[in-house]
């Protein structure tokens, strides 16, 4: 199963908040009336704030490792203070939960020497989690940090280690990906009103439909061999 969408995202402050994702182009292959393919990606598409003090996935409160209570679920360790997250010095910090029995996450946190904002967070689960055919989670975000007040996504990766029929290693089950890429911003710039009023459900399969030179050119990354396998089989 492979899904690509290009989405133009539109929000503002005032005078009210509001905020807009418009699907411009969408390309499906694969199997899809699945109900663990609808629970996996319900998640897989769930927007992730680092500095919540709760992550939430599969309907599962973990505690983020940069939250307020961070210091009371995680020990930090300082690895190294020379790393290089996309042209940005950082210090690398290893975290992990203090007890084996808390539901917490492990990675590594990339901070910016310069103004100490999260760089790059890597999320991922310390045991099984209890949750029906889910084994494991991993999660890298990547920010853009333009000045002390901006903080941009700019690049989301998440994967998930499912079972099709039960939770044991030896059974069937499938590896699902998502990668996200957010570039071309533009601020200051007036945005009319109807925007936000526009219904995504008028918009069906042949008006996202697009050839293959307009995937070429609008990708900000190239697919896998596997990838391109998914579309050349199906």
């Amino acid at each position: 199963f492979l899904n690509e969408a290009f989405y133009k995202n539109y929000g503002k402050n005032t005078p009210t908040q509001q905020q807009k994702k418009d699907l411009i182009a969408q390309k499906t292959s694969g199997f899809q009336n699945n109900e663990i393919i609808a629970l996996t990606a319900k998640n897989l598409y769930k927007e992730i704030n680092i500095y919540d003090n709760t992550i939430n996935f599969f309907n599962i409160g973990f505690q983020s490792p940069v939250s307020t209570d961070g210091f009371s679920t995680y020990t930090y360790s300082l690895l190294d203070s020379s790393s290089t997250v996309n042209g940005e010095e950082c210090y690398r910090i290893q975290y992990e939960p203090k007890r084996k029995d808390v539901l917490a996450f492990q990675g590594y946190l990339y901070i910016s020497k310069n103004s100490f904002a999260v760089v790059k967070v890597t999320i991922r689960n310390t045991h099984k989690m209890n949750v029906n055919f889910v084994n494991g989670l991993y999660t890298e975000l990547e920010f853009n940090n333009p000045d002390e007040e901006t903080f941009l996504p700019s690049r989301t990766y998440t994967e998930f280690d499912l079972s099709l029929l039960n939770k044991n290693r030896e059974a069937k089950g499938i590896i699902a990906k998502r990668t996200v890429s957010y570039t071309n911003y533009d601020f200051d710039q007036p945005i009319e009103d109807r925007i936000f009023k526009n219904n995504e459900e008028d918009k069906d399969s042949e008006n996202l439909a697009k050839n293959q030179q307009y995937w070429d050119e609008i990708r900000t990354d190239s697919l896998s061999k596997s990838e391109e396998g998914v579309y050349e089989m199906l």
